[in-house]
């Protein structure tokens, strides 16, 4: 560990190669670098919430994802290796942004932590099951957050007012689940190839917040830097360097470190840019989302409900006209 600075914030330095801030204003000596344990790399990256990825995941590897996403104009449809499982639990329908507070946030991470523990037998386990039984409970907590939304909207907050109404009026047909691969009525041998980016001062934090998690792994890592370095990129330095990743290579990162059936619960928004990260025209992500859903590649169905007041209606009975009879005269 390094510390150096005169008169500036002093950076923590360890071997990921990333620095973080201590908030301090004062003037220190240089330092020989110190040789760290593992045990104090383990607390210093849980410190700033990025406790270490191992080089082994397990079969069945569950993430929650709670990034900055979007939907690329010309985003692919991909599909995960063979013999690879991919269930994947979308927040919001396409074109439209997420609003789900930290503590909401982490409440549902840790329910799903919770479950997936309580689940006996996890790697022969169906997964699309799993999702439909913990679906209930997630959108209860999401609904905390549409509540304030909402509350806020109703009390004169204009802030994100373009992005909140659509949020609203979609809310039901979020949390729906789409698979990649299977023999279920979810399958569609395919899914949108989602960007997810957030940056650097974003990630630390202590809700777990902005980051990819590996809920079932010892530590719960966020695996978003890992996933960049090994495709070659990495985040620019300070505060404001953003990562970006998508998710064919999250799929294939954990592929490689041995999962063989991910389950992926998604936070993140789904906004849809354009190839240079601007908005695209609100109807041209509109239409595009619509196409999405009707193909089921994004989730988004939405179930009728019949109101239990209605009376239902009933097909009248054939009226046959009656044939004439001769009465009988009377004598």
């Amino acid at each position: 560990m390094g510390a150096s600075g005169s008169k500036e914030k002093n950076k923590i330095e360890y071997d990921s190669g990333y620095e973080y801030e201590t908030g301090t204003n004062m003037e220190v000596e240089e330092h020989e670098p110190i040789k760290l344990t593992e045990q104090n790399r383990f607390q210093i990256a849980e410190y700033v919430g990025q406790t270490i990825v191992p080089p082994r995941f397990p079969k069945t590897l569950v993430l929650s994802i709670s990034s900055h996403g979007n939907i690329e104009r010309d985003a692919q449809l991909i599909q995960p290796p063979p013999g690879i499982r991919v269930v994947k639990m979308n927040s919001v329908i396409p074109n439209i942004a997420n609003f789900i507070s930290e503590e909401t946030l982490k409440a549902a991470n840790d329910y799903i932590t919770k479950k997936i523990e309580e689940t006996p037998s996890l790697d022969s386990a169906n997964l699309v099951k799993i999702c439909e039984e913990l679906r209930s409970e997630i959108v209860k907590y999401a609904k905390k957050t549409e509540f304030d939304v909402e509350k806020g909207l109703k009390s004169g907050n204009d802030e994100h007012k373009d992005l909140i109404i659509p949020f609203l009026h979609s809310v039901d047909r979020g949390y729906s689940i789409i698979q990649s691969i299977g023999q279920d009525k979810w399958s569609r041998g395919s899914m949108l190839n989602k960007k997810y980016t957030r940056t650097n001062v974003e990630r630390i934090n202590p809700f777990g917040d902005w980051q990819i998690k590996a809920l079932n792994v010892p530590g719960q890592p966020d695996i978003m830097l890992d996933v960049e370095q090994e495709n070659g990129r990495r985040s620019a330095p300070g505060r404001n360097g953003e990562a970006v990743v998508w998710l064919s290579e999250i799929i294939d990162f954990c592929v490689k470190r041995g999962a063989k059936r991910l389950l992926i619960f998604d936070f993140s928004c789904g906004c849809m840019i354009d190839d240079e990260g601007n908005d695209i025209d609100p109807r041209e992500g509109r239409a595009f989302a619509r196409e999405m859903i009707k193909q089921g590649i994004s989730g988004g169905s939405k179930k009728r409900k019949q109101n239990k007041n209605t009376k239902k209606y009933k097909k009248p009975k054939k009226i046959t006209k009656r044939k004439k009879t001769k009465r009988a005269k009377k004598i």
